[in-house]
């Protein structure tokens, strides 16, 4: 069974918006030097159908720079495109943080080459629940993460100084089973 509970890395659609509305500025001052005699109507009908092509355009660019994840539970495995990723090989985890405002929950997920984002709560304060929750429970549960070590810290106290927003995978399945927003929870410790 394929599991399409990713979220794209780092390519909001708002960025692609204001990237649309860049460059629809230029293109209405250009169709304005190029049809100055035609009405506003006509040249309003030409900046809607420039601003549809761009953002077409720029959607199918983010689509292909930053595909979709998409995990397999009966294999254990992450598919980006052509190359499948076992979910062991997710061996770091680190929570996003997206400012004192955002209600978003996101941990970020490293494995060698691949990076996946986990929202585990929408920007509106939806929690994920039901199958896709347990489907990314499993994915916690299979993965390799672990925190990360310092020579200079051979005993991990300081793991937290260190590397903040990082988590073991202990406290990324706590995050996932109850996913806080930031003023409830400090800096990667989470239980």
């Amino acid at each position: 069974m394929q599991w399409n509970w990713f979220t794209r890395a780092k390519t909001p659609s708002e960025s692609i918006l204001i990237g649309m509305l860049l460059l629809a500025i230029p293109a209405w001052n250009f169709s304005g030097l190029l049809i100055d005699g035609i009405s506003f109507g006509l040249r309003l009908g030409v900046l809607v159908a420039l601003s549809v092509i761009l953002f077409g355009v720029m959607a199918v660019l983010m689509a292909v720079r930053h595909p979709t994840p998409h995990a397999d539970l009966a294999a254990r495995t992450v598919r980006v495109r052509s190359r499948v990723t076992p979910f062991a090989d997710f061996t770091s985890a680190k929570r996003l943080f997206l400012g004192s405002r955002s209600k978003r929950v996101v941990i970020e997920l490293h494995a060698p080459g691949r990076t996946v984002l986990l929202e585990l709560r929408d920007s509106l304060g939806r929690v994920t629940t039901g199958r896709t929750q347990e489907a990314i429970l499993e994915f916690l549960h299979g993965s390799g993460v672990v925190l990360p070590t310092s020579r200079d810290d051979p005993t991990g106290r300081f793991t937290e100084l260190n590397f903040p927003g990082s988590l073991s995978r202990e406290q990324a399945i706590a995050l996932a089973e109850r996913p806080l927003t930031a003023p409830d929870v400090g800096s990667g410790a989470h239980g």
